[in-house]
């Protein structure tokens, strides 16, 4: 087995032989045997146990043991004592779950290990995929364990329950029964006990049979985000902290919203969330939440960010140029310039003539009820809040929106545009450039 095991890890390219990895103990002969297999394999390895007393004695136990044996073997040993009362509100397997996997990313990123090792094997891929079936799981559940994710692995799902029992039982190697895993209450442990022994009496095949099936709902999985993956390149656009994503290539698809769940599954949104943001009535200034981001559909876009992300506060003045402004997400800078010849389109200069300026000038957030005469309505006012729908301005955008006022009067709308008053004429003898620069702040 232990050839078997090295030869996994070489063609999957789980691990390389300099790698340092933290194994996930819990005591039971699946994670002992990993762990002996480790040992024999000669990596450098820590190991981390979490007991979460959930189970008395029996739980200090498993610790003692696991303790003990690191001792004996000169074997980092790491614990974290979790709080059974912190485990009953929810979900008592998810919430422990995430602190087991908070903890151990936790440890082995202070104390140097690439990876995390845990020793869910074959049969589990298989209780997995069952699971998730019965739930109505899409191909993301169907496709069971992933032998590797980030810096995840799982070393041992090229072997049987019954492989392994037979490696521990040849090899001598010691390990403590976890008594919850006889009681049917739980469903993993209904189906492993009754469920899938009766498939297999009913046709021998089902073994190697669901084990061949998830393999193959693996392979699609990598090429449906292979071409996912392909198809996107065109369509989305990641400016600093957000995300653009053209939605018409999508909707046009015929498949929409499975695609677009495909896209944005990994900022936390849903399948239900993708179906109301393709549907053809979809209203500008939507916003749907997940718990990290937040999606805004703005026309034809759908633009995600970081619900972290919060406007800064500006109130600066400028008693003399050159000037620049720095925010979180943008720098901006004001300065003499010579008078252009020709003017190319741009969003992020801005061209004034000096000599209608008054000195000080005041940058600020803009707020409802602001009033300025845009360049071109031949001194007609006109409110920013209106001016920036006419101009599409999304939601998110307006957030981070100032403008430029001189004595008390705004000039212009950074970097949107500037008023009538300042614009240059051919009378103009001096001029301001405003220039923005985008700070690069990607989250992917």
């Amino acid at each position: 087995m232990l050839e078997r095991f090295l030869s996994h890890i070489n063609q999957k390219k789980i691990l390389k032989k300099e790698d340092s990895v933290l194994l996930a103990i819990s005591s039971g002969i699946d994670s002992m045997v990993m762990l002996d297999l480790f040992a024999k394999g000669k990596w450098t390895i820590g190991v981390g146990h979490i007991n979460h007393h959930l189970r008395g004695v029996e739980s200090d136990g498993d610790a003692d043991f696991i303790k003990k044996y690191c001792s004996q073997h000169n074997i980092p040993y790491f614990q974290l004592d979790l709080d059974p009362l912190l485990l009953t509100q929810g979900n008592m397997h998810a919430n422990a779950r995430y602190k087991r996997y908070e903890w151990l990313k936790k440890i082995g990123l202070e104390n140097n290990y690439q990876y995390i090792a845990t020793a869910h094997h074959q049969d589990d891929d298989t209780e997995t995929f069952m699971i998730n079936l019965l739930r109505g799981s899409g191909l993301d559940g169907l496709d069971g364990i992933d032998f590797k994710n980030g810096n995840i692995i799982r070393p041992m799902l090229f072997a049987t329950k019954e492989d392994i029992s037979n490696f521990a039982q040849d090899n001598d190697i010691t390990y403590r029964e976890d008594s919850s895993n006889q009681k049917d209450k739980y469903l993993r442990n209904h189906l492993r006990h009754h469920v899938l022994p009766e498939i297999l009496k009913a046709d021998q095949r089902a073994k190697g049979g669901i084990v061949n099936s998830i393999s193959n709902l693996k392979s699609t999985k990598k090429l449906l985000d292979f071409l996912v993956e392909k198809f996107t390149q065109s369509i989305i656009e990641i400016k600093g902290n957000e995300v653009f994503i053209h939605l018409l290539p999508i909707t046009e698809t015929g498949v929409g919203e499975a695609l677009l769940y495909e896209m944005i599954k990994k900022y936390g949104f849903n399948f239900n969330q993708c179906q109301n943001i393709t549907q053809s009535n979809i209203q500008t200034g939507i916003v749907f939440y997940a718990h990290e981001f937040e999606a805004l559909v703005n026309r034809n876009q759908l633009i995600i960010r970081p619900i972290s992300i919060t406007s800064d506060h500006i109130y600066k003045t400028i008693h003399e140029f050159p000037f620049t402004l720095e925010t979180s997400k943008f720098t901006i800078t004001f300065d003499y310039a010579s008078i252009p010849h020709s003017f190319e389109k741009s969003n992020d200069t801005l061209w004034l003539d000096v000599n209608q300026l008054h000195f000080p000038l005041t940058i600020r957030n803009w707020k409802d009820g602001d009033i300025f005469g845009p360049l071109g309505m031949q001194g007609k006012r006109q409110k920013v809040k209106d001016y920036l729908i006419n101009r599409k301005v999304s939601q998110f955008d307006k957030e981070n929106i100032l403008v430029l006022e001189s004595q008390n009067s705004i000039i212009a709308i950074l970097m949107q545009g500037i008023s009538e008053q300042v614009k240059l004429s051919k009378n103009s003898t001096a001029c301001m450039v405003i220039k923005k620069i985008d700070i690069n702040n990607d989250f992917l």
